[in-house]
Parts: C-alpha cells; sequence; structure tokens
C-alpha cells in the first residue's frame, strides 16, 4: 500500500515538473549558426551558398559577354564610320570640292613667246607634275582637275575653265617635293629640253615647299561638278 502511494507520489511530481520544463524549453532562442547545427544541415546550408554564388557568377559572365559585344560593335561602328568619313573626304579631294593644303614645289614660268606655245608649255609641265606624283596642280590659283581645260582665245589669252589667267604663270603642286623637283630639274629632263630650245624664249624657276609652316594653299575648283550625263551602272 505504501509502496503504491510512494509511486503515485514520484509520478505527480515528474508530471507537475514536466508542466513547469516544458515553457522553458520553449522559451530557448534557436541557435541558427551553421557552426553549431548538424552535418546534416550544415552540408545543406553549403550546397544552397554554393549554388547561389554559380549563379551569380553565371549573371555576371553573361553581363560581361554582352559588355564585350556591344564595346565590339560601338568600336566596329566608329572604326567604318571614320573610314566612310576619310573615304568622302578623299573624293572631294580628288575632284577639287575642297581648299587644300600640302608640301610640293612652286614653278615660276616667264615666257615672251605666243600664248599657243605657253599654252603647250604649260601642258607639258602639268603632265610632268602629274606623272611624278602630285596630288593635286593649280596655275595661277585655278584648280587642275580631270575635267579642267586649258585654251587660248583669239586675242592670245590663256583661259583655264574659261578663266583668264596672265604672265608670270605660277604652277603649284603638291606632292613630295623631293620627287616632284627631281622630275623636272633631272639632266636630259622636261626644263632643260625647253630651255634648251632656241625659238622658245622661256624662263622656269623651281621652287620647293617642304617647311610644315608655310604649305602650299590650293583653293578648289569654280568648276561646276554636277554630272549630268554620266550614271552609275546597276549593281556596282
Amino acid at each position: 500500500m505504501k509502496s503504491w502511494r510512494a509511486r503515485l507520489l514520484v509520478s505527480a511530481v515528474c508530471l507537475i515538473l514536466g508542466i513547469l520544463l516544458v515553457p522553458q524549453f520553449r522559451s530557448q532562442p534557436v541557435n541558427r549558426n551553421p557552426a553549431d547545427q548538424s552535418p546534416e544541415d550544415q552540408v545543406s546550408y553549403i550546397s544552397q551558398l554554393y549554388r547561389s554564388n554559380e549563379t551569380q557568377r553565371a549573371s555576371l559572365d553573361a553581363l560581361r559577354a554582352d559588355l564585350a559585344k556591344y564595346d565590339a560593335a560601338r568600336i566596329g561602328g566608329s572604326s567604318n564610320l571614320s573610314s566612310l568619313i576619310n573615304d568622302l573626304q578623299q573624293m572631294k579631294m580628288l575632284n577639287g570640292e575642297v581648299d587644300i593644303a600640302g608640301p610640293g614645289v612652286q614653278v615660276r614660268i616667264n615666257s615672251a613667246t605666243n600664248a599657243v606655245q605657253v599654252l603647250q608649255d604649260l601642258q607639258d609641265l602639268t603632265n610632268e607634275l602629274r606623272a611624278s606624283g602630285a596630288e593635286a596642280i593649280a596655275v595661277n590659283d585655278v584648280r587642275l582637275i580631270s575635267r579642267s581645260v586649258v585654251t587660248a582665245d583669239a586675242d592670245g589669252h590663256l583661259l583655264v575653265d574659261k578663266q583668264p589667267i596672265s604672265p608670270p604663270y605660277l604652277l603649284e603642286a603638291i606632292g613630295d617635293p623631293t620627287t616632284l623637283n627631281n622630275a623636272l630639274i633631272r639632266k636630259g629632263g622636261l626644263i632643260e629640253v625647253l630651255q634648251q630650245d632656241q625659238t622658245n624664249k622661256i624662263e622656269i624657276k623651281v621652287v620647293l615647299k617642304n617647311d610644315p609652316a608655310d604649305p602650299i594653299k590650293l583653293r578648289k575648283t569654280a568648276l561646276d561638278l554636277k554630272w549630268r550625263y554620266a550614271k552609275p551602272v546597276s549593281g556596282n
């Protein structure tokens, strides 16, 4: 009887202690520090971090690739635009549409012969300069282009593209000064031949212009450069 009462008393005490301890356990904060977690929880936590880092790294690589493509397209587009602008400028210079400046030679000509002879001499000198690599030429400040015409009128006056020019004549050519000069003054060259001709009373002096601070300056042509008859062939 006493044994039964003792067991009942012990059970009652344990029940009361259990009721008192449960709230205490519930009030304790949960430790979320990975170092204090179980090995299984730590593995899961590290796996999540790894996957998250991989996702972020993939996104960063994609952004870098997009940026590289953008830079390549921008640089390529800028390069193409610069090339087109340069080609356009080259064509304008070739056609005499813009003022230009550069090194070269000046050929000063004094002649007492008739206009027809002077016309021939100017044409010969111009052709010699072109054959020697002159990039641009002018006569008495009148720009010569592929469509230019040098003629003499009935009164013996020289005309360049219908603009009158008078002595002394000045041929100016932009190009390599040394090459142009050597082509003109070489032994047996055009100037020597012209000056040795007893019927051709002409004086020719060549001046090199290779100082960057004092270049030859040629004005653009006064010709109307519109093409009225020639048309580009389709497919070119």
